[in-house]
């Protein structure tokens, strides 16, 4: 069951990195009741306006209240998950109030990371676009968003970061851009999380870090960059006419004995005489 957990916190941490910014809030694990029932994401229209840039397949019409449930790589989407759901609806809305939350300012959401086989033959899926279906549940419409069925586009990078198959791991891993630099970490997370379940991560940790910092090192100003190096680093590789251009004379000479200087000059007086005589 931990494991679990960790794959929901880790699941709500990132849909919180997601909407930074966007106007919208995330709480993760609200407990609805005085007997700890979780809903593992909601997610709150706070302005006006509110609006996601290239918003992921599945978020593209966001309600006022969006209540969402995850179900990750070795937990089965199920009709009595969508019941669970379904209660979770009722009770938050009498935790906020029925006549402030009203039935068409909410959606539900069912995100997995595994094809809902079982529901597939009991009911209709609408599909809406790959990996994104419709169904209807009693009252209710649910969004479902199978991860690993989504198109391979920029915008589904952090439902590809959750789809457990390595290639698509990687093109998300690649892609999802952090608005909240603190929860960058999450991914030492991910890889964890991977390991734990025994999948080969089309990264180890190391080879990530090295790839996220040299993608976004052109946003960093040569002068912050240089700060972080020795000056044997700095000069590495370039040539003597490199390392002394823009230098004064006094500057070259500084740190030279004059008999240096002297034997220098001396050779160049050489130099020239050798070359006057061709």
């Amino acid at each position: 069951m931990g494991a679990g957990l960790n794959w929901h916190r880790l699941f709500g941490l990132m849909l919180t990195d997601y909407f930074e910014g966007s106007g919208y809030t995330v709480e993760l694990e609200m407990d609805l009741s005085a007997k700890r029932q979780m809903l593992d994401v909601v997610v709150v229209r706070a302005a006006e306006g509110a609006r996601l840039e290239r918003a992921s397949d599945g978020f593209e019409a966001l309600a006022k209240h969006n209540l969402l449930t995850y179900k990750s790589l070795r937990e089965s989407l199920t009709e009595w998950s969508l019941d669970e759901l379904v209660g979770h609806y009722v009770n938050y809305r009498k935790k906020l109030g029925v006549r402030i939350v009203a039935p068409g300012d909410v959606r539900l959401f069912a995100v997995t990371t595994r094809h809902p086989e079982g529901l597939g033959r009991r009911f209709e899926l609408e599909n809406v676009k790959p990996g994104v279906y419709n169904l209807k549940y009693g009252a209710h419409v649910i969004r479902i968003i199978v991860l690993p069925g989504v198109r391979e586009e920029t915008r589904n990078a952090l439902w590809e970061l959750f789809s457990a198959e390595p290639m698509r791991m990687r093109h998300g891993i690649d892609e999802y851009k952090f608005h909240m630099q603190d929860l960058s970490t999450a991914i030492d997370e991910l890889f964890e999380q991977y390991e734990l379940e025994g999948l080969n991560m089309p990264y180890t940790v190391e080879q990530y870090y090295k790839y996220y910092v040299l993608k976004h090192l052109h946003k960093i100003p040569p002068k912050e960059i240089l700060q972080h190096l020795k000056p044997a680093d700095r000069l590495a590789g370039l040539k003597p006419a490199d390392r002394l251009a823009g230098l004064k004379p006094a500057d070259r000479l500084a740190g030279l004995k004059p008999e240096q200087v002297e034997k220098w000059l001396k050779a160049q007086k050489k130099v020239k005489r050798t070359c006057r005589k061709r």
